[in-house]
């Protein structure tokens, strides 16, 4: 999942993924697309989702990042 924060407030807010896409005028497969990071979102329509859930597009299209501790060095992972 490429943008955890955006689906986890589509589904909190009751949203459902039709109903985006209805809202930036492109199909549903065209969205699906987007949601799985195989295509990218239009900057208006980055807008456009933060405006319908009424946050920040810069917190929603947050890419998952894991905790630092969680990350091996890179040393160890040339050797690995």
């Amino acid at each position: 999942m490429k943008y955890p924060n955006l689906n986890w407030m589509i589904w909190c807010k009751g949203e459902r993924r039709y109903q985006i896409a209805v809202a930036l005028k492109i199909s549903e497969a065209t969205l699906t697309r987007k949601f799985q990071g195989r295509a990218d979102f239009l900057p208006y329509e980055k807008e456009r989702i933060a405006e319908i859930l009424g946050y920040t597009s810069s917190w929603l299209f947050a890419e998952l990042t894991p905790p630092a501790s969680a990350r091996r060095p890179a040393m160890a992972q040339a050797t690995a």
